[in-house]
């Protein structure tokens, strides 16, 4: 699977949808980890593929997870003045005891604290105009959502957070073993589908291959 981080350029502000495995991946041996849940690689960094497009993580304003699993947000340490837009219940679940053991918690979830941060419940307008609404899609975790953007020449695109790993996963409605909520997950995959035909919308299954290949790379983008 791929590990995607996206970046969307408004007049208002950058947002960062979901910010990856953790930079520090690179520095290993041959850019890579291998741990009980498999190997995880870092190729090439978040800050590297932001600085292809001229900008500093640190010039960020907004920042907005699906979830708040290590793979996506593993670089919120970078974006030190981007506004937090996370989901109520994601931002109550990241504060409690589930999910991260003592070290992730340091480094991790601490980057969460003490920042100005917006909250939502169903659904959130980030600026306003309709061109970038996050919507709450629970199951994966407490609090998961999956991102609305329209564009002016290549129209509506949904980014699917982990509702969907693979388009297998879309396909067969399969729901993980680990998710928080296996009903709640079904539930978010049937107003998914709605939302994507009432928008005619092109669908983005942030871990599968093939919907990463076929979007272009950095600095190159969607207009």
């Amino acid at each position: 699977m791929v590990v995607p981080c996206f970046l969307i350029r408004h007049p208002k502000g950058d947002l960062v949808w979901d910010a990856g495995l953790p930079d520090t991946l690179h520095a290993q041996p041959g850019h890579q980890i291998k741990t009980a849940l498999g190997t995880f690689s870092v190729p090439v960094t978040f800050a590297s593929q932001l600085a292809a497009a001229n900008i500093a993580p640190g010039e960020i304003e907004f920042f907005a997870p699906s979830h708040t699993h290590l793979d996506h947000i593993g670089n919120v340490q970078l974006l030190k003045a981007a506004t937090i837009i996370i989901n109520r219940k994601e931002h109550e679940f990241l504060f409690g005891e589930l999910g991260y053991a003592e070290t992730e918690r340091a480094i991790f979830v601490d980057a969460f604290r003490d920042r100005e941060t917006i909250t939502y419940d169903n659904k959130y307008d980030v600026f306003g105009d309709g061109k970038i609404i996050i919507h709450s899609m629970p199951g994966h975790t407490p609090g998961h959502a999956v991102l609305q953007v329209t564009l002016n020449n290549h129209g509506p695109l949904l980014l699917t957070g982990d509702l969907f790993h693979l388009a297998e996963s879309r396909q067969r409605r399969i729901v993980p073993s680990y998710n928080f909520d296996a009903m709640q997950t079904l539930a978010s995959m049937t107003a998914f589908e709605s939302l994507a035909d009432e928008l005619g919308a092109d669908v983005v299954i942030q871990h599968a291959p093939e919907d990463f290949d076929r979007l272009p790379s950095p600095p190159q983008f969607l207009d």
